[in-house]
């Protein structure tokens, strides 16, 4: 007869999120026993030490204006955001053979290389990280001075994320993000639920204007 591991009765069991998800809550339901959820009241706010653009271009041209961009920019230390994992990789490989100093951060990744490549991240030894949402969650890392969505966030809670990454202290950044036309509807949504100015930029001449 199997056995079920439990806590002594009178444990008490304390959850606490940034940033839950649906799944992540449905689990905690499922789990706990009459759990009692308390939200903060708190309306979401970004850091306004961040400077918010978005570049439209058509999907297929996103990774080369990605690079345009790297080059324009030129980041101390940049998270590049990416949705699925065979983007993830393929974007750092792509970047790497531009002479980009890249690492993915993803959940193939062992410990041990994710610790290497952070180190390797702080000094400045590799200055992109190509990472999904969940694989950049807990990161706090001095001096990241740029934010790149290469696919926009389906939602508001992790924009406020990536964004977040940037701009720690009293240090400024800023997240970058390229759209395509369709995802422009949701810039106007989080610049009206942040209050926040996202403005339209392009690249020109090796600038971004």
């Amino acid at each position: 007869k199997n056995k079920k591991k439990k806590s002594m009765r009178e444990t008490q069991i304390l959850m606490f999120s940034a940033s839950i998800n649906e799944n992540a809550l449905k689990t905690a339901m499922d789990i706990l026993k009459n759990p009692k959820i308390h939200k903060s009241s708190k309306k979401l706010s970004i850091n306004p030490n961040i400077n918010h653009f978005f570049i439209e271009v058509d999907k297929r041209d996103k990774f080369e204006t990605l690079r345009k961009l790297i080059a324009a920019e030129n980041p101390t230390k940049a998270i590049v955001f990416v949705n699925n994992a065979y983007d993830l990789k393929n974007t750092s490989e792509k970047l790497n053979f531009h002479n980009k100093t890249t690492f993915t951060l993803s959940k193939n990744v062992s410990k041990e290389s994710r610790q290497n490549a952070l180190e390797s991240f702080r000094k400045g030894k590799i200055n992109i990280l190509v990472s999904s949402d969940l694989s950049a969650r807990g990161l706090d890392i001095n001096d990241v001075t740029h934010i790149i969505n290469l696919d926009f966030p389906s939602n508001s809670e992790e924009y406020l994320h990536r964004a977040g990454r940037t701009a720690r202290g009293k240090a400024s950044g800023k997240c970058i993000s390229i759209v395509t036309s369709r995802e422009i509807t949701y810039v106007k949504k989080y610049e009206k639920i942040f209050n926040i100015k996202i403005k339209k930029a392009s690249l020109k001449n090796g600038n971004l204007i």
